[in-house]
Formats: structure tokens, C-alpha cells, sequence
């Protein structure tokens, strides 16, 4: 048996402690005594806007990295966008100034909020969706995006992404194979790496809040540093921005696994627009079931990664927030779908339950966020 097996075994022996150990203390979740205060935010329909039309609301689909959004703007470009309206401009930090922005457009792209011209697009009363996606499952689609890659590189256009795509698809075949080495499965093979090298764990950690960095408009995280370190303050200070925005910016807003929570959400804001058949058009994900070790593995994977410290548990207090409002946003748009003689014009108010740990996200957001647009 080698070392690997060994420390791999070990950590699916100590499974059980270590998920009771967390369990107690999950980030995200509220305990009975635990207080919780109510959150109201604006969730009126943007239907008078009339989005993804030819003469209507410009509409920017923020496109989180791993969070399933290749489908959606795939879809949106085919078959959702007017005749030339659809700007696309896939490299992160890119210039996106030069694009001029009129009625009709929808923007996509791994581009931040604002799409680099964010009072424009208030000017105009844009609308701002987006697909998010747990923090840990996203960094481990990562892993696995790169793997696939490094055989697909000549389908990557940019010089410096393929660059970046080839070093770390080395990365991860080089613990794929030593996974396999050892008798571990290949859909293991990320917790693997995880589990057995502190180094490559602690890599690993920054690209968990992907979420957030994209949810922050461009010119605020340059104010702040060029990309967030491990420097906690500064990274606290762009998560409650980020919450910030969700709350109030960003009108339709899910989880990657609530993809027709999504599209119920599209519909309410677009309802003239967005039909059964036009619905029926974006394919759906192929999400694949985890093995039974890959399940065990996630959990010591994650009970691990919980246990980094502050910065982990405050990432996890903040999705929660990000997946309430989701829940929200979600549950008004069904309610109106439901109701035929629902009035898109009537201002509507959703609410949320923030957990004590959590609210400081709300209580705590910057006066350059808050004041942004306003």
C-alpha cells in the first residue's frame, strides 16, 4: 500500500468525524438559536423595459467561469438575441469601452457587472442576470475543465488563455495520473489532490470566490487591488460589495442546479418574449451522479476545506445570502408565472432571513458600493 493510499484511506476512516465536526457549524445555515433578521429588496418584474427586444432594455448575462453559462449563451445568441445585438467579449479584464451600447443589446462574456461601463448601462435601465454555482463544486469543475482542455487547445483563440489553459491542464493531469497511480478513480482525482498536497490546496482556495469577484463592477476592484490575494480585509470588503449588488442590481440571479429557476425568472421579466418554445431551446446540463467514493471523498474534501478558517466560513455565510436571494428572486417570479392576471407593472418586495454570522455582508458594505449608480 503507498503513502497516498494510506493518507487517502485515512481520511475516509475519519469521514465520519470530520462531517460531524462541521455539520454543527455550516456556513450558510442557521441554527433554532440562532437569530436571523429580515432583509427586504426591490423584485418588481422588468417587463415595462421590455429586455432582450429589439428596441428594449440592453441585457448583460454575467458569466460566471464554471458556472454553466457556455449553454446559456449559446442560447441567448442563437436564439433569444435581435439580428446584431449581441456583444460578446470572452476575455477577463478585457477592454469592453469600445463597444457602444444601445436598446436591444445583450452583453455576455466573463466580464464583471457593469461590463466596464456600468453607469451607461444604468442609463439605459439594463437588466442583470446571472448563474451561480457552490464555491467548492465550481473550483472542482475547474480542475477537471483544464484536464479536458489540454487535449482541445487549438479551440482556445487567445494566445495568453491558452497559456493558462496549458499550464494548468498540466497541473491537473499530472495529479490525475498520480490518482490513478495509486488505485484512485479519475473522478476522485481533484479530492485527491486536494487531500494529499497542502500546497496545491491552498492554490486552490482563491478561485472558490469566483463568484464574487465577478459580481463586483470592474473599476471597484481595481480601486481595491487589481485581483483579490489572501489579504482578508480586502477580500471581505469585495464580498459584501458583491452581496450588495445581488440584492439590488442583479434582477434574475441562480443556482447552476436551478436552471429553470432561472428561466422562470427570465420569463417574469420578459414575458412577452420568453415562450415555452424559446424556453424549450436551451439545452439542458448533463450532469453526471457521483460515484459512492466520490461522495465520501467530497465530504472529507469539504469538511477540510471548512475547517481552512474565517475566510472559508465567511465565503459560505455569503454564498448562503447568494442563494437566498435566489430562492426569492425564484419563488416571486413563479408566483406572478402562476397568477394569469398578474400585474408586471406592480412593484413588488421580496425578503430574506440573514443568520447573525451573515448580516455582517449587509451591515458592513462600502459607501463606494453603495453609492455607485445611486
Amino acid at each position: 500500500m503507498t503513502g497516498h493510499t494510506v493518507i487517502l484511506n485515512f481520511c475516509l476512516i475519519t469521514l465520519c468525524a470530520l462531517v460531524v465536526v462541521t455539520a454543527a457549524t455550516k456556513p450558510g445555515e442557521t441554527t433554532s438559536a440562532e437569530k436571523t433578521s429580515v432583509v427586504e429588496f426591490d423584485c418588481s418584474s422588468r417587463a415595462s423595459n421590455r429586455p432582450f427586444s429589439s428596441d428594449g432594455s440592453p441585457v448583460q448575462f454575467i458569466h460566471i467561469p464554471k458556472d454553466g453559462g457556455t449553454s446559456i449563451q449559446d442560447w441567448l445568441e442563437q436564439y433569444v438575441a435581435p439580428s446584431g445585438n449581441v456583444s460578446v467579449d470572452l476575455s477577463n479584464g478585457g477592454n469592453t469601452l469600445h463597444i457602444p451600447l444601445h436598446a436591444g443589446q445583450i452583453l455576455m462574456g466573463h466580464q464583471p457587472y457593469g461590463f466596464g461601463q456600468l453607469a451607461k448601462l444604468h442609463q439605459l435601465k439594463s437588466l442583470f442576470i446571472t448563474v451561480i454555482r457552490d464555491p467548492i463544486d465550481l473550483v472542482r469543475s475547474r480542475f477537471y475543465f483544464y484536464n479536458f482542455m489540454l487535449d482541445n487547445l487549438e479551440f482556445v483563440r487567445d494566445d495568453k488563455a491558452r497559456s493558462e489553459t496549458e499550464v494548468n491542464g498540466k497541473y491537473a493531469r499530472k495529479w490525475i495520473e498520480s490518482a490513478n497511480a495509486t488505485g484512485i478513480a479519475f473522478e476522485d482525482a481533484f479530492w485527491y489532490s486536494v487531500l494529499t498536497s497542502d500546497l496545491f490546496f491552498k492554490e486552490q482556495l482563491n478561485y472558490a470566490f469566483l463568484n464574487f469577484y465577478f459580481l463586483v463592477p470592474t473599476h471597484i476592484k481595481e480601486s481595491v487591488t487589481p485581483f483579490p490575494d489572501s489579504n482578508t480585509p480586502v477580500l471581505l470588503t469585495l464580498m459584501a460589495c458583491a452581496v450588495h449588488f445581488a440584492l439590488h442590481d442583479v434582477h434574475a440571479l441562480d443556482e447552476m442546479t436551478s436552471m429553470d429557476g432561472f428561466l422562470d425568472q427570465l420569463r417574469y421579466h420578459a414575458p412577452a418574449i420568453m415562450t415555452d418554445d424559446l424556453i424549450s431551446k436551451l439545452p439542458q446540463h448533463n450532469v453526471r451522479g457521483p460515484t459512492r467514493s466520490q461522495v465520501a471523498l467530497e465530504k472529507v474534501g469539504r469538511a477540510k476545506w471548512l475547517q481552512e478558517g474565517e475566510d472559508m466560513n465567511k465565503l459560505y455565510h455569503a454564498y448562503g445570502i447568494l442563494q437566498s436571494i435566489a430562492a426569492s428572486r425564484r419563488a416571486q417570479a413563479r408566483k406572478a408565472i402562476a397568477n394569469d392576471k398578474y400585474d408586471y407593472n406592480a412593484p413588488a418586495v421580496c425578503s430574506i432571513e440573514v443568520s447573525k454570522d451573515a448580516r455582517w455582508f449587509i451591515d458592513s458594505v462600502p459607501p463606494q458600493c453603495k453609492n455607485i449608480h445611486h
